[in-house]
């Protein structure tokens, strides 16, 4: 579901930025959104991991609006 309205939002030729990472396969409209995933995201391993499904993330504000919806449990 998510990725129709991504490839409906987003034209694939805007998307020049692409990660030089072989197997990632991201691209970007803008080179300091290429610049964070490489800095922060590509090739690293998620840090947060849900207690419940053990689902991972790479973002804690994330994580925490997972446990919260998807769980009912609020952490502080």
């Amino acid at each position: 579901m998510f990725s129709d309205f991504k490839n409906n939002v987003h034209d694939v030729a805007l998307l020049k930025f692409k990660c030089p990472n072989e197997n990632c396969g991201k691209s970007y409209k803008y080179k300091p959104d290429l610049n964070r995933h490489i800095k922060s995201y590509c090739g690293k391993e998620p840090n947060y991991v849900c207690q419940y499904c053990y689902k991972r993330f790479m973002r804690k504000d994330v994580w925490k609006n997972h446990l919260a919806f998807v769980h009912k449990s609020f952490v502080i």
